[in-house]
């Protein structure tokens, strides 16, 4: 029973001897992390103006090929950058060039390095293409058995001991079982030990590698890592914070109408019967085009009268006949010059003082996509409409090729400069977290933070930023909402 015992014990102490690290930390300093595994990989960055480089490879041994995997990128979009030539050098080695081989994955290339020594190098990258020429180099590059790689070896005698130590235990109480019934509470007792031995034996340390599940989501001006193979596969694009003097775009809905003086309604001088005895007119037609002063009707009543037109233009509306009985209250035609014409749109409130200072507006249709027609305002309602919080504006636009017809709807744009230069980042940037606006900043290859920004005016798909950023900062515009969830390891 004694020997029985003992085996308990020993196979009790040696989990705990494996899984106890004196109080010792493994912890990271607080990040969030939104990355795929690479687990085994040493991982290396290079960055200019132009490009970024995030390299991964597997630990350097002298003598023997290591795997890498390259991952290029445009600096500013951070958009892959596929069809470049790649190649790699170990600075003060010879022969050591190695050109690396694009991937299927768009710009995820692939190369194989020999190290001959031990030690600290500078591997070189050649990057050429269309439209780039970068040398970017890789200092402190270790080669021999890495601190990281060290630790990650650890792991494996840890579980055969405790493989060793979980046999022995259950050994001792299917023993302990046979020989004695009394002895079952003390075998359930020792299996409650041995789990409470795997789970409270860190002694209370962290191991920096929580469970996303009950952790929380990343926070203003912590760093936030998302690796570069999760940043190609979710898509996300960056662009520059610029300084520029903002146009405010103010886009409605308009509708064609003819200008006041425009269109003529003609009615007769006198009562009387409509006559063709004057050889100088014909009855126009509707379509017809008459000039001012062209006589297009003739009155006879005790002596006989002439219809003239008051603006050159076409006939659109025609309602007598030669041979009929009219009276003034008659209209007879309708002349439109069709050479310059209105557009009637409603302004919104908040978009009164962009038309007020831009004054000009562009008109398109769909009719005619591959055209634009630049109009001028030339009235704006001292009256707002209660039910549609608007005014209405009227733009006049020369019609020279009579594209356009009064009834037809049209898209009105009007763009209105800001008064100052401003920073702005585009809507698709900003971000809201619980009643605060925030943006993600690209601050290195593989690391974002979020910042809270107060905001301006907005200008078209522009959004000023008052505070926040800075100037040639980079800001996430896609892949920005999986930052924001981006779960946060505590330490």
């Amino acid at each position: 029973m004694t020997k029985i015992l003992m085996t308990m014990i020993l196979s009790l102490m040696l989990p705990i001897g494996v899984f106890s690290h004196d109080g010792e930390s493994h912890a990271q300093p607080d990040i969030a992390v939104v990355s795929l595994a690479t687990e085994g990989l040493i991982a290396e960055f290079a960055e200019n103006e132009s490009v970024e480089l995030a390299l991964k490879h597997t630990p350097l041994v002298p003598g023997q090929l290591s795997e890498w995997t390259i991952y290029l990128s445009d600096y500013e979009t951070n958009a892959p950058i596929k069809n470049a030539s790649l190649v790699l050098s170990i600075r003060g080695q010879k022969d050591s060039n190695v050109e690396a081989t694009a991937t299927k994955v768009p710009g995820v290339y692939a190369a194989k390095l020999l190290f001959s020594e031990m030690g600290e190098h500078s591997v070189i990258v050649q990057i050429s293409s269309e439209e780039l020429d970068e040398i970017l180099t890789l200092d402190s590059v270790q080669v021999g058995l890495s601190k990281a790689h060290r630790h990650a070896s650890r792991g494996g005698p840890k579980k055969i001991v405790f493989a060793v130590g979980f046999a022995g235990l259950l050994a001792g109480i299917f023993l302990v079982w046979r020989r004695s019934r009394a002895l079952k509470a003390a075998s359930v007792f020792a299996a409650v030990v041995l789990g409470a031995t795997t789970v409270y034996s860190h002694g209370g340390e962290d191991h920096g590698e929580g469970s996303f599940g009950g952790s929380e989501a990343a926070a203003v001006g912590q760093p936030i890592h998302m690796s570069k193979e999760s940043q190609f596969l979710l898509g996300v694009r960056t662009v520059l914070v610029e300084s520029s003097v903002l146009k405010k775009r103010v886009k409605t809905l308009g509708k064609v109408v003819a200008r006041r003086e425009g269109k003529a309604d003609i009615y007769p001088p006198r009562s009387g019967r409509i006559i063709a005895h004057d050889v100088h007119y014909r009855v126009p037609r509707i379509g017809s085009r008459v000039k001012a002063g062209q006589i297009v009707a003739e009155i006879q009543t005790v002596s006989s009268y002439h219809v003239k037109t008051p603006i050159s233009g076409v006939v659109i509306e025609l309602n007598f006949a030669v041979g009929e009985q009219v009276d003034v209250s008659r209209k007879l035609l309708t002349i439109l010059d069709p050479s310059v014409l209105w557009v009637e749109a409603s302004i919104f409130e908040s978009d009164l003082r962009a038309v007020e200072d831009s004054r000009e507006a562009v008109i398109s249709s769909s009719v005619y996509p591959e055209e634009t027609f630049r109009g001028k305002l030339v009235a704006l309602s001292a009256v707002f409409d209660e039910a549609t919080r608007s005014v209405k504006a009227i733009f006049e636009f020369p019609n020279t090729d009579e594209r356009l017809r009064p009834g037809m709807f049209v898209d009105v744009s009007i763009e209105a400069e800001a008064k100052e230069e401003a920073l702005a980042v585009p809507s698709a940037a900003v971000l809201d977290k619980e009643g605060m606006r925030v943006v993600f900043v690209h601050t290195h290859v593989e690391e974002f933070e979020m910042r809270e920004v107060h905001l301006g005016g907005r200008y078209g798909n522009l959004i000023s930023i008052r505070s926040g950023v800075a100037e040639d900062e980079r800001v996430v515009t896609v892949g920005a909402y999986q930052l924001l969830t981006a779960p946060n390891r505590g330490k």
